[in-house]
């Protein structure tokens, strides 16, 4: 519906319920609106509120996959040839990128004379990984904190970030 029809539909609404009879009247839409709402589905109705949501968030971005997660709702989007990961419809990263995640990773590796053994906290799969295993540690243990992100992701990886999770030397943890 678009927010004219919705806005002269309430108005009709109210109109009736001022009207003599109008609660027996707006009682009877009650009932109609319930039951298209239990016939319709509450999961189309839920997937079009969604699509309307993401489109006035995000506009010119295709919505690819959702999913909730125990901690948060994750939203995939897609412009162009770059995804963009949402929770709760806050930016939370992009891939590919891989100026951001090679400048990342060196900026990490920098930290240590001889990093071998890493501990990453989130944020690894969309190329962070990747580019830390340019540089032959021994072990990544990679942690991420919300595993529906991860599996929603994977899919829509770039081939080498799919192969550098799969690395030996990764060590994945949820």
């Amino acid at each position: 519906f678009d927010k004219l029809r919705t806005e002269r539909a309430f108005n009709l609404w109210l109109l009736l319920l001022k009207r003599r009879g109008g609660l027996a009247l707006g009682a009877f839409l009650s009932l109609i609106l319930w039951l298209i709402f239990c016939f319709y589905g509450a999961e189309r109705i839920e997937q079009f509120s969604l699509q309307k949501r993401w489109h006035d968030i995000n506009p010119g971005m295709e919505l690819i996959s959702h999913k909730d997660s125990k901690y948060q709702h994750i939203g995939l989007g897609k412009d162009r040839e770059q995804f963009s990961v949402f929770g709760n419809n806050q930016y939370i990263s992009s891939f590919p990128d891989d100026f951001e995640y090679e400048t990342l990773a060196g900026i990490i590796l920098s930290q240590h004379p001889h990093p071998d053994d890493i501990l990453l906290i989130g944020g690894g799969s969309e190329g962070l990984v990747h580019w830390i295993l340019k540089n032959n540690p021994v072990s990544i243990d990679y942690v991420e904190l919300d595993p529906e992100i991860f599996n929603l992701i994977l899919p829509h990886l770039p081939e080498s970030e799919q192969l550098s999770l799969k690395d030996k030397r990764v060590k994945l943890n949820f």
